[in-house]
Order: C-alpha cells, then structure tokens, then sequence
C-alpha cells in the first residue's frame, strides 16, 4: 500500500487545473467547430473537474482524492485527444499512457510491481520456513528425528 501525502494530492488538482485552463483555452479557440453535445459535455465535465481541483485536500481518505485526481487526468487525456482531432491546440494531456512508468507499488500492464514481486518472495520464504520448522519440531516430538525431546 503506498504512501500518499496532501502535497501529492494537491500537485494532481494542480495539474488538473493547468489542464483544465488550456483546455477551456482550446475550445474557446474552436468555436462552432465543437459540437453543441460535446461542448455541453464539456461544460459540465470542468466544471465537475474545476470543482474537484478547488476542493481543499483533507488528510482523510487521501487515497480515494488521488484515485478521483488520476481518475480526471484519464478523462482529460480523453477530451485532449477529441480536440486535438478537432485541430485545436491542445496542452501536452495529463497521462500518456505510452510512456508513463507506474511506481514501484503499482503493476505495469500486464505485470506485476516490484512490490508485489518482492512481497511474493518472502511471503512463500516465510510459509516454506514456517513449514520446515513446523514437520521438524513434530518429527523431533513424536521421536522420529533423534536430538533432544523439548
């Protein structure tokens, strides 16, 4: 489980709200290029997001505000790529999945963290161990390993 601090919360809604400017900057540049859906959507999605990065970060359940941050950086990595196919100016998006390495906790796709891979390791070292320790103290026990009898 990793340790997430305010300030890495805060620096998500930072950069969803840098996000969110040159965004709102792009579609006012569109114009009537964006359909009138879309840009209802839009409308209200920042203003959610908006909502979101303004908020004032508790230290209670700072892993559900960073899941809801990264959750919105995806979303606008989405409506970056929509804007940019509209030919507006888009600002470089939040997440790029092609090139983003996922911290030492978290699994690449389709594999498994470093974390993991280690917590594997001396969890099965320490079953093996209590195992061994285990079949030894009821053999030496029941006699059959000759030593000592505790």
């Amino acid at each position: 489980m990793p340790l997430i601090y305010p300030s890495d919360v805060d620096s998500v809604k930072s950069d969803l709200k840098s996000q969110i400017t040159g965004l709102n900057a792009t579609v006012a540049s569109l114009g009537s290029q964006v359909p009138a859906a879309t840009l209802t959507q839009w409308t209200a999605e920042s203003a959610n997001i908006t909502t979101f990065a303004n908020s004032s970060t508790s230290i209670w359940g700072l892993g559900t505000q960073m899941d809801q941050g990264e959750a919105y950086q995806k979303e606008l990595t989405g409506w970056n790529g929509m804007f940019k196919s509209m030919g507006g100016n888009v600002p470089p998006p939040p997440v790029d999945p092609s090139t983003s390495n996922p911290p030492f906790w978290q699994a690449p796709p389709g594999g498994q963290s470093a974390l993991g891979s280690a917590m594997g390791s001396a969890v099965t070292l320490a079953i093996i161990g209590g195992g061994i320790y285990v079949i030894h103290t009821g053999l030496t026990i029941f006699g059959v390993l000759k030593g000592k009898r505790r």
